[in-house]
């Protein structure tokens, strides 16, 4: 009788075994099956929604393209580039494109450039990545007569530097008070409040600098940016770091007075920085509570701060600076 039961109870543990592994076998199919069908609809809608250039990557987000600025044979603006009657651009290396999963995104341009003619272009630029995702972009090119390019002008800058006595011998101090001699002077550029740009525009400024030297030096007649372009091109010439500067906007006083430009020049030796202000315009205004002081020649912030106009508004000079703005020094200079 125990023989029987030893051998019934043996059949039913082998059942329950058969029971547990098929229930294990049946849970995994099921789980399995589960995973293959989200995979397929996970891949169903990705192909229909996602890669819309045949990846499988899923990538939605567009390329980013923007303006490069650190052009070295160019002129640069926000909004556009500046080149000169006869140079070749290449337009791909005027804009940055980055996208976070093709590492190179074609790029397509069109444009009706002419670079043999005077005038203001469009260049516009299509940039699309593997999964065809699309970025537009468009910038403007401004071709300019060859007697402003920097070649030209630095010539003309080289001639007159020698007939002025003024070269590269001389310490940088010496240099720029030269300068600042020669700019200044009435004979050089008579104070008609009005450069060749009345209206200047505010985003070009720093690149039209050159234009305004050449005229100003033709004409012997200018406003702030006249004496601001013809002193930036003589600093260019001797290699003279410099910083434009364009006075804020919206201060009382300001507005009625138009916009005004200067600089801040370093006169450090062997890559020392001594930074110092410097604005060649012929003022009415005076330093320092002395009616007779108006010399902006290498000047400290507190002096540059102690600026009063000939009806002693304290806006003249007032800036913004940016966080990269060099420190000025606080020595004064003999």
């Amino acid at each position: 009788m125990s023989y029987k039961n030893d051998k019934n109870k043996m059949r039913n543990e082998v059942r329950e075994h058969r029971k547990a592994v098929f229930g294990i076998i049946k849970i995994t199919f099921v789980a399995f099956a589960a995973m293959l069908f989200i995979f397929c609809v996970t891949l169903v809608v990705s192909l229909l929604f996602g890669g819309k250039g045949g990846s499988d990557s899923g990538d939605a987000d567009a390329p980013t393209i923007s303006q490069n600025f650190n052009l070295t044979d160019f002129d640069t603006f926000d909004g556009g580039v500046i080149g000169y009657v006869g140079q070749t651009p290449t337009f791909k290396k005027f804009v940055i494109v980055n996208d976070d999963t093709d590492d190179a995104p074609t790029v397509d341009i069109s444009h009706e450039v002419d670079v043999n003619k005077e005038g203001t272009y469009t260049v516009k630029y299509t940039v699309k990545d593997m999964d065809g995702n699309i970025s537009e972009f468009t910038l403007r090119y401004v071709v300019k007569s060859a007697e402003y390019s920097d070649a030209i002008l630095m010539e003309q800058i080289a001639e007159l530097a020698d007939e002025l006595g003024i070269s590269k011998s001389m310490s940088k101090v010496e240099q720029v008070r030269a300068i600042y001699k020669y700019v200044n002077s009435a004979s050089t550029v008579k104070f008609t409040d009005e450069s060749n740009i009345p209206q200047i525009d505010r985003n070009k400024w720093e690149s039209d600098w050159r234009e305004e030297a050449v005229r100003g030096m033709e004409s012997h007649e200018g406003d702030c940016y006249t004496y601001y372009s013809i002193s930036k091109a003589f600093f260019e010439y001797f290699g003279i770091e410099n910083v434009g500067i364009k006075r804020a906007e919206n201060y009382e006083g300001a507005a009625d007075d138009g916009t005004h430009f200067w600089s801040a020049v370093n006169v450090g030796e062997n890559g020392a920085q001594k930074w110092y202000y410097y604005d060649a315009t012929r003022l009415n205004g005076y330093f320092n509570g002395d009616r007779s002081d108006n010399n902006a020649c290498l000047i400290t912030e507190e002096k540059l701060r102690s600026h009063r106009t000939s009806k002693g508004g304290d806006y003249f000079y007032k800036m913004v600076k940016p966080a990269n703005f060099p420190k000025i020094s606080s020595e004064e200079l003999d």
